[in-house]
């Protein structure tokens, strides 16, 4: 998920901590993107279980290779099986496995 820190409705800490807060939401990892370089608001992020904080590139471009970057490397690192927050696997369902994990949809 990626979050920017100021949005319109709610700021993007506080996104971060319902999502954080929520048992099935709470393994997702979140990505800060923002124009915030303030040391407060890098330390509130990981304070609040940020997976990483990226500072947003000043011009189009750069933006643009910041997000494949983005994309290709948790692409790379995204978990083959996710895990069940509750440690239990979902009785009857296709997609469990033996140990109480379930395949992670692809995104492509």
């Amino acid at each position: 998920m990626l979050l920017d820190v100021n949005m319109p409705a709610m700021t993007g800490f506080e996104v971060l901590q319902a999502v954080k807060l929520d048992p099935q939401l709470g393994v997702i990892p979140v990505v800060m993107l923002t124009t915030s370089d303030s040391r407060d608001d890098i330390t509130r992020a990981y304070t609040l279980h940020a997976s990483s904080y990226l500072l947003k590139s000043v011009d189009f471009a750069g933006f643009i290779a910041q997000v494949e970057s983005f994309v290709a490397f948790w692409s790379r690192s995204r978990l083959v099986q996710w895990p069940d927050p509750s440690g239990q696997p979902e009785r009857g369902s296709a997609a469990e496995t033996e140990d109480g994990t379930r395949p992670v949809p692809s995104i492509r």
